[in-house]
């Protein structure tokens, strides 16, 4: 039987702009190192020209959020039999899909503590 399987976690808080150029700058730098870490040839912000990065950026609004509360929920199947948790986990891990793989990993964990 399809179930979808998820964790969700929501923050709230204060959101502040920031101007700060140098710290867009890092976190641009950041942002593309982690998104681009699993790629073969991961690209990076300093393979474009600079005009090119210097006219995005001003385009750019770096946010800031203070976190004041965060809530999580997961849904791991947890209700059917362990054959159908077992199955589920083997699919997930044999999955091409992005996140696939955390996902079942979070379920081994789940049923390691069983």
């Amino acid at each position: 039987m399809p179930t979808w399987n998820y964790v969700a976690i929501h923050a709230s808080g204060a959101l502040t702009a920031v101007r700060d150029e140098a710290w867009l700058a890092r976190h641009l730098d950041e942002l593309t190192a982690a998104s681009e870490a699993d790629q073969p040839h991961p690209w990076s912000v300093s393979d474009a020209p600079q005009d090119f990065i210097r006219n995005l950026r001003r385009a750019i609004v770096g946010v800031s959020l203070r976190i004041d509360r965060i809530e999580g929920a997961w849904k791991m199947i947890q209700h059917r039999s362990e054959g159908d948790r077992r199955g589920a986990m083997a699919g997930l891990e044999g999955s091409a899909l992005a996140g696939a793989a955390a996902v079942a990993h979070v379920m081994r964990d789940l049923e390691a503590g069983r």
